[in-house]
């Protein structure tokens, strides 16, 4: 089964429409004939895409004026990338594991998350959050209106209309979908973590059964939230874990009258957290992720290759050791044995780029061909990361609590960058 979609778009208030003929991507490890594998991709002309870019500089610059954008919200916003709510959650457990405290993360699974856009609700929000009339109209305008026909081989299905969702694709798409979660609610006794649609909650206690119970009555409010607003939960797909040292666990949060049971360890933005926060399972992930890549590639670095030493050492630094680095800030306080499992991977593939003998020393590989040992290359990436949070405009960033001078509990910016001055 292969399909195709098709959309018509219409940029303005008039008549004048575009036939935007879209793809579809299939998830990856997914079956090909199943219909539900397939997610449609708007595919936009040149001069649609200037028209779009135009419109959203614009909505860009009114929310920023307006200061409308949850801080709790780190998807598609300037200067703010998967790391930040990766590091604020980091942060948490560690200071929670600092305190002898227990620390409790539901992450939800949001269905189908941009296809099921109200759009009826979305124009709503746009006009609670003081966005311009005449672009308010421009939007909606941009958002109705859309079809789509679904090709299997050489059969086209009937053109059918799309009744809700923004385009996926698009460059409108993500920012509209935030503003549409932006007024999601908070509750005291817990903590949100958004990456668009990737939604955390987490609470920290000494009492472990009062986690639980903070994280239920969040819950309780998410519930009415998204089902006031069409949102769908997938309770199944979500995942809970409790970060503490004790032994005996509280009972497991619910949702929709259906439990959430704690897990071993959990994904979370490409990020895997097990319950003790030892990075190791994450470790073992990115090493089966990194030989997947490594028999892909082989052909193109193995020591048969007619390709250039140096175009080799190119695609291993351009391709295959950002794999490895994914997430360092976070998670480059681990433990020297399981930073050891990526650092021999990277070891191991530079002497098969150069075809060493066993004699030959790594770190005189490294110099010959000028690359960083893996322990300094992802402290340069930390160092960089962590001195441009004072350039955010996120006030978790901002605010984000100083470290103990007395306590030597292992976290990301005192293992990382040991002369880092959070002020």
């Amino acid at each position: 089964m292969y399909m195709e979609w098709g959309s018509t778009k219409t940029l303005s208030s008039s008549n004048d429409s575009r036939k935007a003929p879209s793809s579809s991507r299939r998830f990856p490890g997914k079956s090909k004939n199943n219909p539900a594998s397939y997610r449609p991709i708007s595919l936009l002309s040149t001069l649609s895409k200037i028209t779009e870019s135009i419109i959203l500089t614009r909505l860009k610059n009114i929310i920023n004026i307006n200061k409308t954008i949850n801080p709790n919200q780190y998807g598609f916003t300037n200067k703010l990338s998967t790391l930040h709510p990766l590091l604020n959650l980091t942060e948490a457990i560690s200071e929670g594991f600092q305190r002898k405290k227990s620390t409790g993360a539901v992450f939800l699974d949001i269905q189908k998350a941009f296809d099921r856009v109200w759009l009826t609700g979305l124009t709503f929000k746009l006009i609670t959050y003081n966005i311009p009339p005449p672009l308010i109209c421009l939007l909606h305008s941009y958002n109705s209106d859309r079809s789509y026909q679904v090709r299997v081989k050489d059969t086209l299905s009937n053109t059918k209309n799309i009744r809700c969702g923004v385009a996926q694709g698009s460059l409108l798409g993500p920012l509209l979908f935030n503003l549409y979660i932006n007024d999601i609610p908070d509750y005291t006794l817990t903590k949100l973590n958004m990456f668009a649609d990737d939604t955390a909650v987490h609470t920290t206690y000494r009492r472990i059964s009062s986690v639980t119970y903070a994280l239920n009555k969040h819950l309780k409010l998410l519930e009415k939230y998204y089902d006031q607003w069409k949102i769908s939960i997938n309770v199944e797909k979500s995942a809970a874990v409790i970060f503490t040292k004790r032994r005996k666990l509280p009972p497991p949060p619910t949702m929709y009258n259906t439990t959430i049971p704690w897990s071993q360890s959990t994904k979370y933005l490409g990020i895997i957290f097990d319950k003790n926060l030892t990075w190791r399972t994450h470790m073992q992930h990115t090493r089966n992720k990194f030989r997947k890549i490594m028999f892909k590639l082989y052909p193109l670095i193995g020591r048969n290759s007619e390709l250039s030493r140096d175009n080799k050492v190119l695609l291993f630094t351009a391709v295959m050791r950002p794999i490895l680095a994914y997430g360092c800030p976070v998670w480059g306080y681990a433990a020297k044995t399981n930073i050891n499992i990526l650092d021999t991977l990277q070891n191991s593939t530079i002497r098969m780029i150069v075809g060493a003998r066993r004699y030959m020393r790594n770190d005189d590989i490294r110099n010959a061909i000028k690359i960083n040992s893996f322990k300094s290359y992802i402290q340069k990436i930390a160092k960089n990361f962590f001195n441009s949070l004072k350039f955010t405009n996120n006030e978790n960033m901002i605010n984000m609590p100083n470290y103990n001078s007395h306590d030597n509990t292992k976290r990301p910016r005192r293992i990382l960058l040991d002369s880092y001055n959070p002020s």
